[in-house]
């Protein structure tokens, strides 16, 4: 036992040692600072809810249909992970979190194949790659298990190629599991250009295996050629069989039509989208010490990562020019890397350039910054290798990566705020709607939701309204006037036909089917009827308002609707669950049960994020005789000014109603002359 303690300390001392046993720890603290300290904050984003709903509605054998319309070589990872991981989110970030820890540890294995000696340099790469700032959709888990299962399976297919040169007992079992991996390409195109890469990359590591130039290429050429067999395959089912039925290859129709503009086009595009993945990226986390927000946390996460950097980084032995046996190796790694990085971008943009794909940093735009991700973190390091000093680089990379940690902290704290507005969204809907008939159409505009689309929406208001529905014809729909170029609506007529498809999910109803709700925080969510005279709703609505039915809210029901588990537990009740309840108990004449309310509200003191939400407290009020406490509301409402016509509108109906004493009615109309409702 005291023998092996000094084995220990010697074994954790010697180079190879440090970086086979702490390297991968040291990437997994990153990637745990960056993304895994907020799993608890995330739930289900973007298209997450659409193939969880699928899953919920027909099973794990169900994706081949799901899937078939962009990518049907993608079912099998959903196929093989939603049995696992189930319905709700946490299982699917810590899977992700797997997965981007484990791309990182890969490419830090292939580069320590290639460059040997560089092992920080190679550490660098594979922690940029870990936290890389342009990249901000780690949070959409479910969706994006496909792409880093992917990415993960592409990089172990290049570092088992390498391992079948390098130990020829085992190359058979390699390079089959190889071969089999690199398949992989067909899920998701998003790779295809590590696949290009692959043969420079094994060019690169069989040079010291192999230094004769002319045989290595041959030994290169032999070996790719079942790789080369995958990508061709690849390529001529994506272009010529399963073609482009998404994005289309506009580069080339453009080409065919306009050469020389084309190409000036594509030259800009190509100088833009790289200043975007290599400058910009980073430019932009600056950004993050403008929010008040990131003050709380922000600092100390960075100050964190920036020592666990130099504390790594200063366990691995410089390796420049000054202290290195061979001058050469110095210089073969600069140039090799930034060789390799090159084409690593250029390969990467090949797809998105032929598509003309947008290569943004906003969401969900910069999805399509992945692929740079290799060629930007090794141009960055191989550039600071050559202009930084060797005892300088640990501190430039140091602050690197806690501005890029920082910022990914920044991105948590949006998504974690985009949650919360979700699930406030469908509690408040609930509440207003405890049931909703079967056909029904909800729409809105300029919801505040930038992580959804209507679509996404579509999945769980179905969940919550038909939990039990195990089909492909769903009874509801979403949708969002604004994020389509044409209006979703066929008309503004009665009785039109709508009928719309998620991927193999079926909706069909008609116009006559309608429910306008209106949501702006702090304001709670608002169910639009007909005659409503709010200016600060969105034209789109406007022009649809005469079709709102709020009739097709069912109540009382039997169940009422709860939103699906896995948006949480209900929030506690504040002011936006008593203004829901009062506004549907008003649809319902339960003028006394507002009144109830009212009295709660009171004794908890809660306020309206926007007056315009006293109105059914108002209406009930004045039904039940307390004519003093509605006006009192109302002069609220009326000194916001903004809603003078709606509450004037409220007090003509109240004079309709039920009043039939000429006290009653003399007030009433006293009231509506103090208001201004009179002239």
């Amino acid at each position: 036992m005291a023998e092996s303690v000094p084995r220990l300390l010697n074994m954790i001392k010697s180079r190879s040692s440090t970086q086979v046993i702490w390297m991968p720890l040291a990437l997994l603290g990153l990637v745990i600072l960056s993304y895994g300290l907020y799993i608890p904050w995330w739930g289900l984003y973007g298209d997450d809810w659409i193939y969880l709903w699928n899953f919920h509605l027909l099973g794990a054998n169900s994706f081949a249909d799901f899937v078939a319309v962009d990518r049907p070589f993608s079912a099998w990872v959903y196929t093989l992970a939603t049995p696992l991981l189930g319905e709700t989110a946490l299982p699917y970030h810590v899977t992700m979190l797997a997965l981007r820890w484990l791309s990182a540890v890969l490419l830090w294995w292939i580069l320590r194949m290639i460059w040997k000696d560089h092992d920080r340099q190679i550490a660098w790469v594979s922690a940029i790659f870990a936290v890389y700032p342009g990249f901000l959709q780690q949070p959409i888990a479910v969706q994006f298990i496909l792409h880093f299962t992917v990415l993960d399976l592409c990089l172990l297919s290049i570092g088992l190629m390498i391992q079948a040169a390098r130990k020829p007992e085992k190359a058979l079992i390699y390079s089959i599991i190889a071969v089999a991996a690199s398949t992989a390409v067909f899920s998701i195109e998003y790779f295809v250009g590590l696949e290009m890469l692959r043969p420079v990359v094994f060019w690169l590591a069989l040079r010291e295996q192999e230094p004769n130039g002319r045989k290595r290429v041959l030994r290169t050429l032999k070996a790719w050629l079942p790789y080369l067999a995958v990508l061709a395959g690849f390529f001529i089912w994506r272009i010529f069989i399963f073609k482009f039925p998404t994005y289309q290859p506009n580069l080339i129709r453009d080409m065919a039509a306009s050469p020389t503009e084309t190409l000036v086009m594509l030259m800009k595009r190509v100088a833009g989208d790289l200043k975007t993945t290599l400058y910009n990226a980073w430019r932009q986390t600056f950004g993050m010490f403008q929010s008040s927000e990131w003050r709380g946390w922000g600092p100390g996460l960075m100050v964190v990562v920036f020592l666990l950097v130099m504390t790594i980084s200063l366990r691995l032995p410089y390796d420049n020019a000054e202290n290195v046996t061979d001058r050469t190796t110095w210089f073969v790694w600069q140039w090799d890397g930034l060789f390799l990085a090159v084409l690593a971008l250029l390969f990467a943009g090949l797809p998105i350039w032929a598509t003309l794909i947008e290569v943004n940093l906003s969401f969900p735009w910069d999805r399509a910054t992945l692929p740079f991700m290799l060629g930007v973190c090794l141009t960055l390091v191989a550039l600071m290798d050559m202009v930084v000093r060797p005892q300088v680089q640990p501190w430039v990379m140091a602050a690197l990566l806690a501005l890029a940690v920082g910022w990914q902290f920044n991105n948590a704290l949006i998504y974690r705020d985009e949650w919360q507005t979700l699930r406030e969204y469908f509690w408040q809907l609930t509440w207003r709607a405890p049931g909703l008939k079967p056909g029904t159409v909800v729409i809105s505009d300029n919801i505040p939701l930038f992580r959804y689309s209507d679509n996404d929406l579509t999945a769980p208001l179905n969940w919550t309204y038909a939990p039990e529905l195990r089909s492909k014809n769903t009874p509801y729909k979403y949708f969002d006037l604004s994020t389509r170029a044409e209006s979703p609506l066929p008309g503004l007529e009665e009785g039109l036909r709508i009928s719309h498809g998620i991927r193999s999910i079926n909706f069909t109803s008609n116009t006559s089917n309608i429910l306008s709700v209106y949501y702006d925080p702090p304001g709670c969510l608002w169910v639009i009827e007909p005659g409503m005279e709010l200016a600060e709703i969105p034209e789109t609505m406007q022009e649809a308002q005469h079709l709102s039915k709020p009739e097709l809210i069912e109540y009382p029901v039997e169940n009422y609707a709860k939103p699906p588990t896995n948006l949480g537990a209900e929030p506690e009740h504040g002011w936006c669950y008593y203004f829901e309840k009062a506004d549907l108990y008003k649809q319902y004449n339960e003028w006394q049960m507002i009144v109830n309310l009212g009295d709660e509200v009171d004794e908890k003191n809660l306020q309206p994020g926007n007056p315009f939400e006293y109105l059914p407290f108002i209406a009930g009020y004045a039904h039940t005789g307390d004519l003093d406490k509605a006006q009192m509301l109302s002069e609220i409402v009326m000194d916001d000014g903004r809603y003078g016509a709606e509450l004037c509108r409220v007090w003509t109906k109240i004079k309709e109603d039920v009043f039939i004493t000429r006290n009653s009615l003399s007030t009433i109309d006293r009231i509506r002359v103090d208001l201004g409702c009179e002239k």
